[in-house]
C-alpha cells in the first residue's frame, strides 16, 4: 500500500512545553538551582520522546474499500465500508472525496471506517485517499498522512417511475406487440405433416381434431422496438442541471419501455449509440454511458425508424413511419406529427402529458 504526503507538525502545546523547559533551564543557571535544570531536562525529554513516538508510528499496510453498490443514482446516499489494518493505531480517520461528492457521515468501528457519501450530480467521483491523524502523547505533536489510494464512484442519472406507454393507447397498430420474454416468443401452431418431419414433432391432439397428421410449427413473434434519442447540442439546454434532467428522463423512458417489453435503442442526436436494452444488464451499461455523457456540437444524424420514437430536446424531424413519435422539449417547438410536452422538473408529469396528447 502507498503512503502519500505524510506530515509531522509540532503543536502549540509541544512548542509551549519546550519554551517552559528553556525558561526553567535559564532560571536554574541564573539562580544556581540545579533542580530547575533537572525539571527542564525531564520536560524536554518528554516532548522529544512524544515526537519520536508519533513520528515512527506505523502506517496501515492495507486499506480496502467496499461500496454497497457499483452504481448510485445522483442525490442518493451510498455507504462505503473501509477496512483498515488494525495493527496501525490512529486517533482519527476520514475519507477524502472529490468535489461534487458530499461526505455526510463517517464513523469508526471494529472493522474500520463506515462512510456515507452523496453525489450532487451524475458523473464519476473519487473517494480516497484515506486521511489519518495520530496525536502524540501530551498533545505535543500531530502526524497526518494519506494512505490507501482511491476508488471511483459512478453516479448515474436517477430513474423516475413513469406510466406505461400502452396504458395511454399510444403504442399504435404499427408497433409490434412485445412478447413476455423481451426478445420474442415461440408460438406453437399445428400444420399438416410433410415428408421429412420428425415424428417427435407430431401434435397428437391437433391431429385428432383435424383428422389428419399435424406437426408443431414454431412461429417467431416479433418484438416491439423503440428508439430514444437525447439532444446533445449545448444550445438546446440552458444549463448543466437542465441537461442532467434530460438524461434522467432518457433513462427513465428507456427503463419504462424495456419494462413494457420493447427492445430499446438509446442514441444521441449526433449518432452515437449509447446502447441497446434487451435485458437488465444492458440498462446498467446505458446508465454508465449516460453518467459520462456531455453535450457536444454535432449535426443531427438520421437513423432508420423501426418502431416507437422518443426524442428529448429540441432536435426533431418529420416522422417517416406511422408509429408514435413523442417529443419532450425544454420549450415548445413546431414539430408536426409528434406528440409533444415540455420537459419540466416533474418528469413523470411531462411524460404522461406527452403520451396522452394527439399528434400535431
Amino acid at each position: 500500500m502507498t503512503t502519500i504526503g505524510a506530515r509531522f507538525r509540532p503543536t502549540w502545546r509541544g512548542i509551549g512545553m519546550l519554551a517552559v523547559a528553556l525558561f526553567f533551564t535559564i532560571a536554574g543557571i541564573a539562580f544556581s538551582r540545579i533542580e530547575l535544570v533537572y525539571l527542564a531536562t525531564a520536560l524536554a525529554l518528554a516532548v522529544i520522546l512524544a515526537w519520536l513516538a508519533v513520528a515512527i508510528a506505523r502506517a496501515p499496510r492495507s486499506v480496502e474499500r467496499n461500496p454497497e453498490a457499483d452504481l448510485v443514482a445522483a442525490g442518493d446516499p451510498l455507504r462505503i465500508l473501509t477496512r483498515i489494518d488494525t495493527r496501525a493505531a490512529f486517533d482519527d480517520a476520514r475519507e477524502l472525496v472529490s468535489p461534487g461528492l458530499a461526505l455526510v457521515s463517517s464513523s469508526r468501528n471494529a472493522a474500520g471506517l463506515a462512510s456515507v457519501v452523496v453525489p450532487a450530480r451524475r458523473g464519476v467521483h473519487r473517494v480516497g485517499p484515506l486521511r489519518l491523524e495520530r496525536l502524540a502523547p501530551f498533545g505535543a505533536a500531530i502526524r497526518r498522512l494519506s494512505a490507501g489510494g482511491s476508488i471511483d464512484i459512478v453516479a448515474v442519472p436517477p430513474i423516475v417511475a413513469l406510466a406505461p406507454l400502452r396504458s395511454a393507447g399510444s403504442a399504435g397498430d404499427d408497433a409490434a406487440r412485445p412478447g413476455p420474454h423481451g426478445q420474442g416468443t415461440d408460438n406453437l401452431i399445428p400444420r399438416p405433416y410433410a415428408p421429412g418431419d420428425s415424428i417427435r414433432r407430431v401434435h397428437w391432439r391437433a391431429s385428432a381434431h383435424h383428422g389428419d397428421l399435424m406437426v408443431r410449427e414454431e412461429e417467431r413473434e416479433q418484438t416491439a422496438s423503440a428508439t430514444v434519442v437525447i439532444d446533445t447540442d449545448p444550445t438546446s439546454w440552458p444549463d448543466a442541471d437542465a441537461f442532467d434532467r434530460a438524461l434522467s428522463a432518457l433513462v427513465s423512458i428507456a427503463a419504462r419501455l424495456h419494462g413494457d417489453g420493447f427492445l430499446v435503442s438509446v442514441r444521441t442526436s449526433g449518432g452515437s449509440v449509447l446502447g441497446d436494452i434487451a435485458r437488465a444488464a444492458d440498462l446498467e451499461r446505458v446508465l454508465v454511458a449516460c453518467a459520462r455523457l456531455e453535450t457536444s456540437e454535432a449535426p443531427l444524424a438520421r437513423f432508420v425508424e423501426t418502431g416507437v420514437v422518443v426524442a428529448i430536446g429540441r432536435a426533431s424531424w418529420a416522422p417517416t413511419t406511422p408509429a408514435p413519435h413523442i417529443l419532450l422539449a425544454p420549450a415548445p417547438v413546431a414539430s408536426p406529427g409528434w406528440r409533444q410536452a415540455p420537459l419540466g422538473d416533474d418528469i413523470a408529469e411531462s411524460w404522461a402529458a406527452a403520451i396522452s396528447e394527439v399528434p400535431r
